[in-house]
């Protein structure tokens, strides 16, 4: 009998140390998992936040876009209007300085044609100040 509980004494040692292994292991796991958990929560979070980002990066983009054309469409005003400009000037210095000439300016004012009299604009002017 005392064999039998010196046999039996050292079973149940081994039996606690792989219950120990077991347990160690399992606990092991479980935090690994739990640890992959959260880095994956954090991921999604990160990767939610970076695609607000990216929607608002284009907005910007577009908003961006929309001043660049405005720009453009200023640009090309100022550059029409400038050589419109420098082609009325060069006529100018062309002809000379009769564009200022009193008589050529109002020979042109007479070979207007205007189909209502004068009376009836003086008469329409009255009506509307009065």
């Amino acid at each position: 009998m005392c064999r039998e509980d010196l046999l039996a004494s050292a079973s149940a040692k081994p039996a606690i140390k792989i219950d120990l292994w077991r347990n160690l292991g399992l606990s092991l796991s479980l935090a690994l998992t739990a640890m992959l958990v959260v880095f994956m929560a954090q991921n999604a979070a990160v990767s939610s936040y970076s695609i607000a980002n990216l929607e608002k990066f284009e907005e910007e983009t577009a908003l961006s876009q929309d001043q660049i054309n405005i720009t453009l469409a200023e640009i090309n005003y100022h550059s029409e209007l400038a050589s419109k400009t420098s082609m009325a000037l060069s006529e100018a210095a062309a002809e000379g300085p009769s564009h200022l000439n009193q008589n050529l300016l109002m020979k042109e004012a007479e070979s207007l044609k205007i189909d209502s009299g004068t009376g009836d604009v003086d008469i329409l002017l009255d009506q509307v100040i009065f």
